[in-house]
């Protein structure tokens, strides 16, 4: 591991200067939205769980989880975890080791979590959809010896939970704490054959059985240690569209972090607000805003294991939360939902989407159609990414909530927009790589020093992300997100297409609903690629398929420069989403050298 812990004191307003130099970084614009005494603030030396429990003392009889309608008040919520961390110091776990998790959200992945963190232990956390050689990687590269699982991947994990190194292999079932009745229709819905089931002995066990161990420890201190702060939390792993993904090391200080910040937002987070818990767990966005911060503020969190899109208003209509988070094709599906049409939406205080861009004429729409429906709230957009605990930019306000942005930094981080060829600082409205900092910059990745020197920069005594992602900063201080490095198209003449600005002028026709441009393979040319647009067409267009790419070609060659035009049109029903909901451009530059519409 390799990064610097940095101070636990946050103050903005030392280095804010009383005159505008025209460099933002130095300027920080953004901090007028920010009363005096939130632009300071000291990180308690705890951890996350010291943090939760304490700050839900007077919480203990309100509902922490809900999971199919069975609920866990706080103090059960940390009942739960005082067992679960018994048992893990039983089989031996202590403070620094990792251990491995290929697992939904389920209320046993909070209690274990949190246990960990209670005992000073780290939450290697695997999508379970992973490939096995992968997931196989990501065990064996943190010398995890204990790993949970979800039933159903027993069959993917069977050949690496049989290698001697593991010593415990824990079984975690959706149906563990489902109400009785729900229980039963699970499992004559979900029958697993026998030979893809685990065994049962020592080693194999399943929730109730690693629980059981801890019986004799009803009250597990948690760690001592003398800088709480600085000790790992979870380890989460980039996308890795390019070699193989990273473990980014989520400390306490970088969770802690992103709870002190949304407080100083004043976001209209309160005690016993209901959240919609639908991010998993293995996704930053999921662990720290989804998971961590609504429990530390003392919120309802309704747990969704398994997030199907076409579901989103029957979670919207059945549970009616307070906040939802999520991508934006989540929030755009709400406007055509005919179970919404008619709901009074009044109790909605934020709509909150990251992780992938919001078309800015959607953006009005949703607006419009969240009035109304009675709520008070605008779209919140946020920009982030892993190496930053998430997020790491959203508006403090609606007065920075401008159209088309992704809002100012968090209170506690800065920003600088430079020039990707010299690497000198760009001034406002000048667009250029994104480069961060702050409190949830993560200490680097595990076990990674190669990665570690190459992405995070050292400049003027500061650490950095270069992010590679495109785009600007206005003199409000607020960011406009253009681009993620790794979705430039290379021609076959060298030349470098940036999607999104094929993308803005294919949005604004009126028939468009929704549209991603990517590069396909140029076979004539033999290397490079060829401009692709995938789109997909409003039902009310009015107007042939041919008529709009007609139309879309005329304005593209009369906004964009020549070589930047797509040269290929296909249309579609529907664009495919990743598995967090995103558009996965991946799957469509597939489809273009496939030639399949």
């Amino acid at each position: 591991m390799k990064g610097t812990k940095g101070d636990a004191s946050y103050r903005q307003t030392d280095r804010q200067t009383d005159r505008q130099t025209g460099y933002p970084s130095v300027d920080k614009p953004w901090l007028k939205y920010y009363d005096e005494d939130k632009r300071d603030f000291t990180l308690p030396s705890c951890s996350v769980y010291d943090y939760m429990a304490k700050n839900n003392t007077d919480n203990l009889d309100s509902t922490a989880l809900d999971y199919f309608g069975k609920k866990y008040n706080y103090r059960q919520l940390i009942q739960e975890i005082d067992r679960c961390a018994a048992a893990f110091l039983a089989i031996g776990v202590k403070c620094g080791d990792v251990v491995s998790f290929c697992n939904p959200t389920t209320p046993e992945i909070y209690f274990a979590f949190y246990a960990l963190n209670k005992i000073g232990a780290i939450a290697n956390m695997i999508d379970p959809r992973t490939n096995a050689s992968r997931i196989e990687h990501f065990i064996n590269s943190t010398s995890s010896r204990i790993v949970f699982y979800i039933d159903i991947a027993y069959p993917k994990l069977k050949e690496l939970l049989a290698d001697g190194k593991i010593e415990k292999a824990i079984c975690i079932s959706p149906k563990d704490s489902l109400p009785t009745l729900l229980k039963f229709g699970y499992q004559l819905k979900n029958r697993i054959p026998a030979d893809k089931k685990a065994p049962h002995n020592e080693k194999y066990l399943d929730w109730n059985q690693f629980i059981s161990l801890g019986k004799s420890n009803n009250n597990p201190e948690s760690s001592k240690n003398e800088n709480p702060l600085g000790l790992p939390a979870g380890i989460i792993y980039t996308s890795g569209t390019t070699g193989i993904p990273k473990g980014a090391i989520l400390t306490n200080k970088n969770l802690l972090s992103m709870v002190y910040q949304n407080v100083c937002a004043d976001m209209g987070w309160a005690k016993n607000d209901r959240f919609l818990g639908i991010m998993p767990p293995f996704i930053a966005y999921g662990l720290v805003c989804g998971f961590s911060l609504p429990l530390c503020l003392g919120m309802r969190v309704t747990i969704i294991p398994k997030f199907e899109a076409e579901q989103f208003d029957s979670y919207i209509q059945k549970h009616q939360p307070h906040h939802i988070m999520g991508v934006p094709s989540y929030v755009e599906r709400l406007m055509y939902s005919e179970k919404i049409q008619k709901m009074d939406l009044s109790y909605l205080k934020t709509v909150i989407v990251g992780g992938d861009k919001m078309n800015p004429e959607t953006e009005v729409l949703v607006n419009e159609f969240l009035k109304a429906h009675n709520s008070k709230c605008r779209v919140i957009k946020g920009y982030g990414l892993t190496e930053m605990s998430s997020n790491a930019v959203f508006p403090r306000c609606d007065e920075c909530n401008k159209i088309g942005s992704v809002g100012t930094p968090l209170v506690g981080n800065n920003l600088k927009i430079i020039d990707p060829q010299t690497g000198t600082e760009l001034g406002y409205n000048e667009v250029g790589e994104i480069c961060l900092t702050g409190p949830t910059l993560i200490d680097g990745y595990w076990d990674n020093e190669e990665e570690n020197e190459r992405v995070f920069k050292i400049e003027d005594g500061i650490r950095w992300i270069h992010t590679g992602d495109r785009g600007y900063i206005d003199e409000d201080g607020v960011v406009f997100f253009s681009d993620r490095v790794k979705r430039i198209i290379v021609r076959s003449d060298g030349h470098n297409v940036w999607p999104s600005d094929s993308e803005r002028i294919i949005e604004k026709h009126s028939c468009i609903e929704n549209c991603c441009v990517v590069g396909a393979t140029d076979k004539e040319a033999g290397q490079g690629e060829i401009v692709t647009a995938f789109i997909v067409l409003k039902p009310d267009c009015g107007l042939s398929q041919e008529k709009v790419i007609e139309e879309l070609k005329e304005e593209c060659l009369k906004n964009l420069p020549t070589r930047d035009v797509p040269l290929q049109y296909f249309v579609r029903d529907n664009l495919p989403l990743s598995g967090v909901g995103k558009i996965d451009y991946r799957a469509l530059e597939d489809i273009a050298n496939r030639n399949e519409q």
